[in-house]
């Protein structure tokens, strides 16, 4: 990619150069369109608003497509070479990022693997996902696609139809779901709309992403089928069909950069931006949108100029939509009014808890689109809430780096980070009771862990997020396990009005452990909230007994973890993470999870820059050294894994098991990307047994070398239900290096641990357990008093001894105070 600054000697101000250029161009509109030459070749440069003095209202203003700003006034233009040249003028400093922007975004799917089938739609022809433009459906693709649907789902779809059409006579397609949808029923009305700007196809893809989550789910999700049964819900999946087209005529491979529609505006100039064509504050500054024709938010010659918006605006005033959502992209915003004024409407809270609850998945940030973006006056969400009283947003689908054209390979997991938020703005539309908390109590001795013949309380905290008020309110516990009885089954809270709260803290749902309950015991058991007929599971496990933690790795010390590489660089190393950030998202960590610790095994430590010592060209595999778990016969294991995979975000990430030191592998999970600290625990013997040679591995790859990747390892821990004196060892046996061992006891016993060259098995009375040393060759190892918490770690060095390779020793703890016992024998063979 070519990159550079250009810089040119000729000092004269932007304005000066800009503003009479353009207005000189003829103002006149004409009522028809009309073909165009193809398009211009644009370039996508950056420009540092702050170095240069600059404002994006002085750059819009003087015509430029400002397409992304950053947190740090950095602004992406789309400008073509009579523009480069007006900046080069004004000696504006500007850095290259891709001179044909459109052919970028062809040219970066080749090479690339095929996708995946779908979740959903990959019965319809072309699957979702696999359209004729670089992946994303075409116009005549969309019609077929809303045929496809709804001749699938008759019962809940109405037939497509049309609201209106656009300037070149293109039918606006929408299609109606619900339980009854060609009854017009008193439920709460919901629209989707998608493509008021031709450039962005993933908002359309996003949209009908929705309505087949919807439909191909009702039945068996209880959200879409509440949704379905409980809502009327609208979708126009493109608007501008006009500009659409035109970029499938010049751009028929995808990658067409056309935004406004095609209003042939005399003396050369088209279109007419749609989202600064509404009438509530349309033309209000010439900030929010320009009244010049060759712009890139010009908004016609006065509000609802466009045949387009005037049937969008008659089909919103023919309907009381109670929420909507006008998708676009880029930049992962959800915005919500003002657009035209810095000030916010009367409902801030409402929007702040509603955009909160939509963003809680996909971590878009939100906010009114004056504040958060620019100032934008005319636009479809300022003119839902301003004239209708609609609950409005407008979600900016994905990061600059997926652009308006992503990969192909984004197209699905885009419209999937998207799912929930926009389920939830449909939920929202009428009663939304959601449980925020759900506070768990131990009533027994008040140690915190659920042990035989004690009880749990259940209290849930509900939150009506809707904008209409809930009846029927209650909750409730079950459980089919025989360790446990229900005492309080239920709770009735009535109803729950808009924006309201409750709790069931005066009637607790209530869980006995019966008194023979064995420790270690998984109890499943569900908690649900009920309203109107619509029931949300959430399932839980209880472990009863009271967990001891028995070994534990901070990583401050290598202990001899094992490494090996197939990539190129951003290889595992052990040390103190050196934080980077790629687009404002967290790539390598900064900090390591320990409290007050330092270090972590992290990928590529080398470079203070995203992508300067990240994974590329293979894999990299660290493994622990071997757990020995033969003491126990419960194990609970626990770490903490980073994991980023940015960009084309194709690459997952693998933790397996073994315990067999390696020979064979279990996978326990793989991940696509979760940048932040995130704690894993499973229950070993779910994956394996329990011997002294279980180990983890964690593979991070980048391969094919397309993505941003980084991960990381922190803070591992082994816990057990088993009680008595325990000892292991953690770390590989091998001279000049250091291990970690761990007694585990109870807090304050005075230990002593021993080893011998050989082992045996001998009685003692009142010692519990046996001694399996042979006392002929017993020696004394360490000493000490066992901690609060029941754990004492010691790391120590393996003596530089050449003579112990080879040779076996076993090792035992006793301990004495709270009676005189003995652990597991344990045995360490060194390298």
């Amino acid at each position: 990619m070519p990159r550079g600054t250009v810089a040119h000697p000729i000092m004269l101000s932007l304005t000066t150069i800009l503003l009479p250029a353009i207005a000189i161009l003829p103002q006149t509109v004409s009522p028809t369109a009309q073909e165009l030459p193809p398009a211009p070749r644009l370039a996508l440069i950056e420009i540092d608003l702050g170095a240069e003095g600059l404002s994006r209202a002085r750059l819009q203003a003087g015509g430029f497509d400002v397409v992304h700003q950053d947190s740090n006034d950095v602004v992406q233009v789309l400008v073509d070479s009579q523009e480069q040249q007006q900046l080069v003028r004004s000696r504006v400093n500007y850095r290259m990022l891709h001179e044909d922007l459109a052919s970028y975004y062809v040219e970066r799917n080749q090479g690339q693997p095929a996708s995946s089938p779908p979740s959903q739609g990959a019965s319809l022809v072309p699957p979702f996902g696999s359209g004729s433009q670089a992946g994303f459906y075409s116009w005549s693709e969309v019609v077929s696609v809303l045929d496809q649907i709804t001749a699938t789902h008759p019962s809940l779809t109405t037939d497509k139809f049309s609201i209106g059409q656009t300037l070149e006579g293109r039918d606006i397609w929408a299609v109606k779901i619900s339980d009854n949808p060609d009854t017009d029923e008193n439920e709460p009305e919901v629209r989707f709309d998608a493509m008021h700007h031709a450039r962005e196809p993933q908002s359309m893809q996003c949209t009908l992403w929705t309505m087949l989550c919807l439909l191909e789910n009702y039945g068996t999700d209880p959200l879409a089928t509440y949704l379905v049964n409980e809502r009327e819900i609208w979708f126009i999946p493109v608007v501008n069909a006009d500009g659409y087209v035109y970029n499938e005529n010049t751009n028929p491979s995808g990658g067409g950069l056309w935004r406004k529609n095609r209003r042939n505006n005399g003396g050369g100039s088209f279109g007419v931006d749609l989202n600064r064509n509404y009438t509530f504050q349309w033309g209000v500054d010439n900030d929010g949108s320009s009244p010049v024709s060759n712009s890139e938010t010009y908004r016609g010659t006065g509000p609802t100029s466009e045949p387009t918006i005037q049937a969008m605006e008659a089909f919103m005033a023919s309907h009381s939509f109670a929420t909507s959502l006008s998708v676009h992209s880029f930049g992962n915003l959800w915005l919500e009014p003002w657009g035209y004024t810095s000030s916010t409407p009367s409902q801030t809270a409402q929007f702040a808890e509603l955009s909160a609850m939509a963003t809680e998945f996909n971590n878009y940030t939100s906010g009114p689109a004056s504040v958060v973006l620019y100032l934008a006056n005319g636009v479809t969400v300022d003119h839902d809430h301003g004239a209708h009283g609609t609950y409005s947003w407008t979600p900016e689908i994905g990061s600059d780096s997926d652009g308006f054209w992503p990969l192909q390979s984004r197209i699905v997991p885009l419209a999937q980070e998207n799912e929930q938020s926009f389920m939830r703005t449909a939920w929202a539309a009428g009663a939304c009771v959601r449980a925020i908390d759900t506070t768990v109590t131990e009533i027994g001795d008040g140690d915190g862990f659920y042990e035989a013949g004690e009880s749990l309380q259940i209290v849930l905290d509900l939150r009506n997020s809707g904008l209409e008020a809930a009846a029927s309110v209650s909750v409730g516990v079950s459980s089919a396990s025989s360790e446990v009885n229900v005492a309080v089954p239920s709770a009735n809270l009535g109803s729950l009005g808009s924006f309201a709260s409750a709790d069931n803290s005066a009637q607790p749902l209530v869980l006995d452990i019966l008194a023979g309950a064995s420790p270690g015991t998984a109890v499943d058991y569900s908690v649900t909230l009920t309203y109107q007929g619509f029931t949300q599971s959430d399932e839980r496990t209880l472990l009863i007994g009271e967990q001891r933690t028995i070994m534990t790795d901070n990583v401050e010390v290598d202990l001899g973890w094992d490494i090996t590489n197939t990539a190129s660089t951003g290889l595992w190393e052990w040390g103190d993470p050196v934080g980077t950030t790629s687009n404002g998202e967290d790539s390598n960590p900064e900090n390591d999870v320990s409290v007050p610790g330092v270090n972590c095994f992290a990928t590529g430590n080398g470079s203070t820059s995203a992508g300067g010592d990240d994974v590329d060209d293979g894999s990299t595999i660290l493994i622990t050294p071997a757990f020995d778990l033969t003491g126990v016969t419960t194990a609970l294991l626990t770490y903490h894994r980073w994991y980023a995979n940015l960009g084309a975000a194709d690459d997952m990430f693998t933790v397996d098991i073994s315990d067999n030191d390696g020979a064979s592998w279990l996978n326990v999970e793989t991940i696509t990307n979760q940048n932040a600290w995130n704690e894993v625990s499973i229950d070993v013997s779910d994956y394996v047994s329990l011997t002294d040679e279980v180990r983890l591995r964690f593979t991070a790859e980048d391969d094919p070398n397309n993505s941003l990747v980084e991960a990381g390892i922190d803070e591992l821990r082994v816990q057990t239900f088993d009680s008595g004196s325990l000892l292991n060892f953690f770390g590989k046996p091998q001279i000049s290096t250091q291990m970690a061992m761990h007694v585990a006891g109870n807090g304050s016993d005075f230990y002593a641990v021993y080893g011998s060259n050989a082992s045996a098995f001998i009685i003692i009375p009142g010692l519990d357990g046996a001694l399996q040393l042979d006392p002929g060759g017993l020696f004394s190892l360490f000493s000490g008093v066992i901690p609060a918490g029941g754990l004492a770690r010691t790391v120590f060095t393996i003596p530089n001894n050449p003579g112990l390779v080879g040779n076996t020793f076993y090792v035992q703890v006793f301990t004495a105070g709270s009676g005189l016992r003995a652990s597991n024998l344990v045995d360490i063979t060194f390298e």
